[in-house]
This record gives C-alpha cells, structure tokens and sequence, in this order.
C-alpha cells in the first residue's frame, strides 16, 4: 500500500504471524481494514456483484410496485392486489447466482401484468388526467401521450435487459473497478488501485483492467474490538459481517486439532459458549462451568475476545485458508489473559495453519508472541512491522523480520514521558 491516508508505503507480508507495532495515527487500523476489504471483496467477488445486481433490480421493480399500489388505491381493481403476489415472488433478496436467469424471465412476467393493469386503469379513469399524468412521469413514460402496454413493456425489460448485461460483464471479467466501486461504497472509503497491489507467490492478483483470485486464502475475517460481539450491528458493515459468522449454527465435524484448540479456548475461559433463542432473536450465551449462563453481552469483555475465537472455530471459519485480522486484541484484556491470548494465536497458526494480522502497540502482547513462537519453533513464521513516521505525519512500514527490539525502543518512549511529567515538567 501507498499514498493512502497516514501510509506512505507498507510492504506486508502474510505468511504465519503479522504483527504491526506503531504509535496512534501511525496507519495501523487503515491497513488492517483495507487489508480486509481487498481480501474479503475478491474472495467474494461474484457475491457481492451479485447483491449490487439485485439492490438494483429491487429498487427497478420497487417503482413499479408503488404504481401499482397506486392503482390499487383509486381503482379497487381485483387485479391490482393479485398483481402485489407476483411482486412478493420476485423475492430478490432470497435469490441465488444460480437463479439469475429465472429472475430476469420472473420479472418479464411482472412487467406484462403491470402493463395490462395500467392500461385498463388509464382506460377506466380517462377523466382522471392529472392523476394519470402523474402516473406516466413517475413510471417514465410521456404524459402527453396515450399509454402504450407494448411500450411500457419495451423500455422497462430494456432497463431489466442493461442491468442484466452489466451484471454478466463484471462478473465475467472480473472488472478491477467495479471490485473497488463495491469497496468504497459498502465501507464509505475512497481506495483505488493505484493505493494498493496483492501479491501472491510473487504474481499480482489486481492487474489493469481485471481481478485475479487468491489461491492461499479464501477467507478474511477481521475483529476491531470484542464488543463487536451484539446484535446491534445495523449500522457497522464490518460488526455485521463478523456477527454473521458467529451466529450461524454449522454443523461441521472438527479436525482433532481444531478439537484440541476448541478444549483448550474452553480451560482458559472456564466455559464455553452456545448459541440460544431469545424473544427476539437467537443470541450467543456463555456458560461458566459452574453453570452460570449469562448472555455474551453481559459477560465480561475480556472472555468474548476468548469467546469469539472459540466461536469460530466451532463453525469451521479457522483454518489454513483463512485470515484472521484483529486491531488491538490485547484490548480489556489482563496482562495474563494478554500472554494467553498470544498462546492462542500462535496455536491457531501452528495446528491450523491461520494465518493472522494483528495491529497492537502493547509490549506484553508483542513479546508474548516473539516469546511463544520461539517456543513452538515457529520463529521464522514471525514477522513484525514497525512504523516509521515521516516529518508529513505519514508512515512507512519497517520489516523488522522477527526481531523486536526497534519496537521495544519506541515502546520505551512512554516511560521518557513518564520520567518528563515525574519530574514536574509541562508543556511539550
């Protein structure tokens, strides 16, 4: 990445463990996140150009259901409320990529019916010109003109046809700016190509003019902070991402590593976590081994950090083609449940081959991690990041390999200021 909000240049590396160390503004949660928006949005590419294609049919067909509904109104034509069954079968929201070609011909047979219904409306209540007038422009058709069914019918399945077309043209080409159209409008940012490359096995996924897929890792999954784990989550594209992963209930039959870590999450938290019914939606519960059971957003913070991997890890989201990205996780943590929560991280890489980004400036975390990989003879594994501020307030991104002790330096800064302000100092 480069040129992009407080980066200057950051060359990363995700093989094994990737921790970045930087002070505050330094750029670490703007790569991490865009590092996951590029992942997850080629990952998922013919998916989400697939919801772009019916958010757009949706709002096409929405114009044509209010007409009818206007009908509906002032004509009490029988045919007008059948008509709102159709509309309800289109269901676009429901629709698959393997039903687009049923949608296009469902739609087909809406639009002939909405024709017939308008024409005997505008028939009927010919006197009623000013109404119809209205009608015509809203549905885009010339008000100082008669109706005309074949028309309608023509100009409404040529803007189902053109939708359609460029539905198919991106997810053919696999178009490099439709993936960062849908980027910067799904998270509100304004990313292009010439900020970013992904590079895998030394070949660039993203060339001119098309998107290359990612062999290595199918999966992105990124944690900004462990009260992510609610159900108010409208609002936060990334919160309802992550929660939709937590709550499904799969049914997937565990490796015996994947066991042993399930287990192993479970002794540091002393219990486990269950998806349960509530009055209004199904809610993650966690449940101590002394049977207290307490919805997750009543539970201390720290045990949903441990509660979110575990999660996870029970629906077969970690494994070695997944990513796992989390900003800050030694966040509410305690400096012991920090080091534990490092151990599981390394494990999680060492038995199943996660691969994780971790953006931290917390010294306990970042040492854990050098401390534990060494133990489990996955030093090499381990790279860390520093971030090197520049005298225009950006950063570029050191690879400091596994050694930390650049990151210790800088670390050292605060106990300067602690010294500074000790001995009665203000100001600067």
């Amino acid at each position: 990445m480069k040129a992009f909000r407080a980066i200057k240049s950051a060359n990363i590396d995700l093989n094994g463990i990737t921790v970045l160390a930087g002070e505050n503004g330094s750029g670490k949660s703007t790569l991490t996140r865009t590092l996951f928006y590029l992942i997850d949005a080629i990952s998922n590419y013919e998916r989400y150009v697939f919801a772009n294609y019916k958010g757009q049919m949706r709002r096409l067909f929405r114009q044509l259901e209010m007409a009818v509904r206007e009908v509906s109104m002032f004509s009490h034509g029988i045919e007008s409320f059948e008509l709102q069954k159709y509309f309800s079968k289109l269901d676009f929201d429901n629709r698959t990529l393997n039903e687009v070609d049923e949608i296009k011909y469902m739609c087909r047979d809406v639009v002939i019916r909405c024709a017939g219904v308008l024409e005997k409306y505008f028939h009927s209540h010919a006197n009623q010109r000013l109404r119809i007038a209205r009608l015509l422009t809203y549905i885009s058709m010339d008000p100082d003109k008669p109706f005309d069914s074949q028309a309608f019918i023509a100009s409404y399945m040529a803007m189902v046809q053109q939708i359609y077309d460029e539905f198919q043209g991106k997810l053919l080409r696999r178009d490099i700016n439709a993936l960062f159209e849908l980027i910067n409008t799904k998270y509100e940012i304004r990313l292009s190509p010439e900020n970013v490359q992904i590079s895998e096995n030394d070949v660039n996924v993203f060339g001119t003019k098309q998107v290359g897929n990612l062999f290595n890792i199918q999966r992105a999954i990124y944690v900004d902070t462990p009260m992510a784990l609610c159900n108010e989550v409208d609002d936060n594209p990334l919160w309802k991402y992550f929660n939709s992963l937590i709550s499904q209930k799969r049914s997937v039959e565990l490796s015996t590593s994947q066991k042993k870590m399930k287990l192993y999450i479970q002794r540091i938290m002393h219990g486990s976590v269950e998806m349960k019914e509530d009055i209004f939606d199904d809610e993650l519960h966690y449940i101590r081994e002394d049977n207290l059971d307490i919805p997750i957003t009543q539970a201390a913070t720290g045990i949903r950090s441990f509660a979110y991997i575990l999660r996870l890890l029970e629906n077969g989201f970690l494994d070695d083609s997944t990513l796992l990205i989390i900003d800050e996780p030694e966040a509410h943590l305690h400096p012991q449940w920090v080091v534990e929560f490092a151990r599981v991280l390394v494990l999680l890489n060492k038995e199943l081959g996660v691969k994780i980004l971790i953006a931290s400036h917390n010294p306990d975390m970042v040492a854990a991690i050098q401390t534990i990989a060494t133990t489990e003879g996955l030093l090499d594994d381990i790279t860390f990041y520093q971030a090197i501020a520049s005298d225009d307030f950006t950063y570029t991104y050191k690879n400091c390999g596994s050694e930390i002790g650049d990151i210790f330096n800088s670390f050292n800064i605060a106990l300067d200021r602690i010294q500074y302000y000790g001995n009665g100092k203000v100001g600067n």
